[in-house]
């Protein structure tokens, strides 16, 4: 990762109502940034036109935080987080950013970001965040900070299945788990078991699939009537 050195503990505060913008191509390197972006980086334009993007990044930000906004930026989505950047006289100032990539021709062709002033709790709440990353007690993907286990992406795995498996697996987590255990309780044989699941996961898994058949149909027309087909 840069590390970009000197750093003072110097800090600019974005003034209320300002936005910060500027843009990118794949690769990272400016090509458009506006006034603001100029006044509080402390670089002036010519300096920043044509440079990797990374010149304000700054040390005390983890690398994964970085890694994950690439990451996320790659897969389409955009990335919202509170930053840290370094100042050209190696000051600081914090900023709430948001970063999207630019379609052209329906493919991504470059990236934007428009940033403005953080409140002093999301600043608060950054700078624990990097110090949790930095030892390890916590994580960061598509710029949610969390610990543990990332339940939320465990939910949005199970959301991505096809109906059919969503369905399946909810039957046998709260009807075929609770029936086994009853079973195994009071002495049914494992064959009255295997029955009992498979007529159990059968009918909502044959409903999935018709749902699923049915969500297509429909995709496929609203895409005929989007593209004026119809």
């Amino acid at each position: 990762m840069r590390n970009n050195q000197p750093v003072t503990n110097e800090e600019y505060i974005l003034p209320e109502g300002l936005t910060l913008v500027s843009k990118t191509d794949l690769n990272g390197t400016i090509t458009e940034c506006n006034d603001a972006f100029e006044l509080a980086s402390g670089f002036s334009r010519a300096q920043l036109i044509g440079q990797p993007h990374n010149m304000i990044r700054h040390p005390d930000v983890p690398e994964a935080v970085f890694s994950d906004l690439w990451a996320t930026l790659k897969m389409g989505a955009t990335w919202t987080q509170i930053v840290k950047n370094r100042r050209a006289n190696g000051g600081f100032y914090w900023v709430k950013g948001n970063t999207t990539p630019i379609y052209s021709g329906g493919k991504i062709c470059g990236y934007m970001s428009l940033r403005e002033k953080p409140t002093p709790q999301e600043v608060s709440e950054a700078t624990q965040a990097y110090q949790d990353i930095n030892n390890g007690n916590a994580k960061i993907k598509n710029a949610r900070i969390y610990s543990g286990i990332d339940w939320l992406a465990i939910k949005n795995a199970y959301f991505k299945l096809n109906p059919q498996y969503q369905l399946t697996i909810m039957l046998a987590f709260f009807y075929l788990i609770p029936y086994i255990i009853y079973a195994k309780l009071d002495g049914h044989s494992l064959l009255e078991m295997i029955a009992v699941g498979i007529f159990g996961l059968l009918p909502p898994y044959i409903y999935g699939l018709l749902k699923l058949k049915d969500d297509r149909f429909k995709r496929a027309t609203l895409r005929s009537i989007a593209g004026g087909e119809t």
